[in-house]
């Protein structure tokens, strides 16, 4: 770091505040928590400035059994996520996770809390080395801190940190609405393709009919039929069951005692790997032997994968188009189209009823989401003629790439916020921030 200004020094933490380690009052006695004191964790640590409310409290009881943190404290996280840093609005506690600085009298407390932000890299380069970082109490209490000897020095540094970070928090603010915004519009999307309202204009001026029409129409012993052909769609499409669309294959494990089996070429697609739409390779891979030697079974390119076991299933529907052919484990199905049906129409489809498979979804005795095959067979998928296949998934490519720029934009923009928050801190704790 730069030379000191005039009338600076730089000294451990703990010659300037008494350094605390949290911890949690026994759970076994009921009669600890529920008080009114804050009971502060890492997850109530967001870089915000003062705590306002912490998720969970405890009582006078449970205080007694745990150290006490004062108002205008400073809490660090020092395990896993480091240097996410608060200051307490109030009397306080917290878990075993969390550090705390108690400022002394001759240190403006804000202006610590705004130092402290600056620590996270020294405090990664000083952790234990571990599966989960930690900084212990005595590797915190030597964290060197830049310090003004003037306390009206450092309140007046602090007091431009406040007014000059205000402005850059509240276009955060503004910035972090994007992705809810993109989210939407991505649904609106979906809803729009899969409803005939994207096309409308299309059909006005091409009279095209269904080559194929569906076989099965009867409702079934779950309702999952009737429940999802009650959204009105075009006369010139209809409802198919997911079931009739293509053929539905299950996957394996090759045995992984068999090292003959693993490392090949072919993609082994499991849960983990369906984060993307569209999907040509994995992080574990099998050979072709373990393929023809197990109950996996290999993949058309142009299938649509999707999970039908995992907790995933509580929140979320991941589908997937494959680019290569592949095989999957057992928490997965794939469903290779028929000709009449577009793979990209059909995983957009998926996507916009992404909500309806979750929602048919069932916990199994020990615990985990399952998607039975009664359930996600029978769901309605609204089909149009394979033309207007075609002209939809154009016109949805296009619209989500625009959304993918404006989320590449926004990414930008924050990385930029978040560089220009450190510059001004930097700034700030060399002396340039203001005039002495």
């Amino acid at each position: 770091m730069s030379q000191l200004p005039q009338g600076w020094s730089e000294v451990r933490l703990d010659s300037i505040s008494k350094i605390v380690t949290g911890k949690t009052p026994s759970k076994k006695d009921k009669d600890n928590f529920g008080g009114n004191i804050p009971f502060i964790k890492p997850g109530d640590i967001l870089n915000q400035g003062y705590i306002n409310s912490t998720v969970e409290t405890i009582t006078e009881k449970g205080a007694e059994l745990v150290p006490s943190i004062p108002k205008d404290s400073i809490t660090v996280t020092c395990i896993g996520n480091l240097g996410r840093v608060a200051i307490t609005k109030e009397k306080s506690a917290t878990n075993q996770q969390i550090n705390t600085a108690i400022p002394n009298e001759k240190v403006e407390p804000k202006y610590l809390f705004h130092y402290l932000r600056t620590i996270r890299e020294w405090m990664e380069n000083e952790a234990s080395a571990t599966t989960v970082a930690i900084i212990n109490k005595t590797k915190f209490s030597a964290a060197p801190i830049r310090l003004p000897s003037s306390k009206a020095d450092q309140k007046r540094i602090a007091d431009k940190l406040d007014s000059v970070l205000a402005k850059v928090e509240a276009a955060q603010a503004r910035l972090d609405k994007i992705p809810t915004i993109l989210k939407r519009f991505r649904q609106s999307v979906l809803a729009a393709a899969t409803s005939g309202e994207l096309t409308k204009d299309w059909r006005e001026e091409n009279d095209v009919r269904l080559k194929v029409f569906p076989k099965d129409v009867e409702n079934d012993a779950y309702d999952v039929w009737k429940s999802t052909t009650d959204r009105g769609i075009p006369s010139s499409w209809h409802y198919f069951k997911l079931y009739e669309l293509g053929s539905i294959k299950g996957g394996g494990t090759p045995r992984k005692s068999i090292d003959d089996y693993w490392n090949g070429e072919v993609p082994w697609v499991t849960p983990k790997d369906m984060k993307v739409d569209f999907i040509s390779t994995s992080k574990l891979k099998v050979t072709d032997f373990g393929v023809k030697n197990s109950s996996a079974k290999y993949i058309d390119k142009n299938s649509l994968l999707f999970v039908v076991r995992g907790m995933i299933l509580a929140h979320s529907f991941p589908v997937a188009k494959t680019l290569e052919q592949v095989t999957v484990n057992q928490d997965m199905k794939a469903l290779t189209p028929i000709e009449q049906v577009n793979p990209d129409y059909l995983l957009y489809s998926l996507k916009s009823l992404a909500q309806v498979f979750v929602e048919l979804a069932s916990s199994s005795t020990h615990g985990t989401k399952r998607l039975e095959a009664k359930m996600y067979n029978n769901v309605a998928i609204p089909v149009p003629p394979l033309e207007e296949q075609f002209e939809i998934v154009q016109k949805v490519k296009k619209l989500l790439e625009h959304a993918n720029t404006v989320e590449k934009q926004y990414n930008t923009a924050k990385a930029g916020l978040n560089k220009l928050t450190q510059s001004i801190l930097a700034k700030a704790f060399r002396g340039e921030l203001v005039e002495y």
